[in-house]
């Protein structure tokens, strides 16, 4: 919906000038902000439209989409604008409750994949955690 009110944000404006009755249209400030927030949940979208195929099997591609989310949230986490660093703290909080504890589960279904096999532990791995963690733990040849 933010991305179809973002094409049509001139229109507000002109609805504005016509309509004297229209006094909540989105200020400058509200239309970047807008804009800010559509670009993080971007990548939320395209995810669960992959993950949520009902054509194919997904489970092999589940460990790939969180961690494109994952590097997504660490990556705007720093951002420069207060703004999106406060949503993405919060969205941070829900994502570790979420997917924190199930990333092993989601790397058998990857490891089963004959495309990826353990391609997709070592791409994936280092991106949803940090170097010397529970990484070198599940890669190492204790587990597998």
């Amino acid at each position: 919906m933010l991305a179809a009110a973002i094409k049509f944000k001139d229109v507000f404006l002109r609805f504005a000038d016509r309509e004297p009755h229209y006094d909540i249209c989105p200020s400058a400030e509200d239309w970047t902000k807008a804009e800010k927030v559509c670009s993080v949940l971007e990548l939320f979208w395209a995810a669960t439209h992959i993950v949520s195929g009902s054509d194919y099997p997904t489970s092999n591609l589940f460990l790939n989409e969180v961690s494109r989310v994952k590097a997504l949230l660490d990556k705007k986490s720093l951002d420069n604008d207060i703004f999106i660093r406060d949503i993405v703290a919060r969205m941070k909080i829900k994502f570790d409750k979420y997917w924190g504890d199930s990333n092993l589960l989601m790397s058998i279904a990857a490891v089963l994949d004959p495309r990826q096999k353990l391609r997709a532990l070592d791409f994936c791995f280092p991106r949803l955690y940090s170097a010397g963690n529970v990484a070198d733990w599940y890669c190492s040849e204790n587990i597998i």
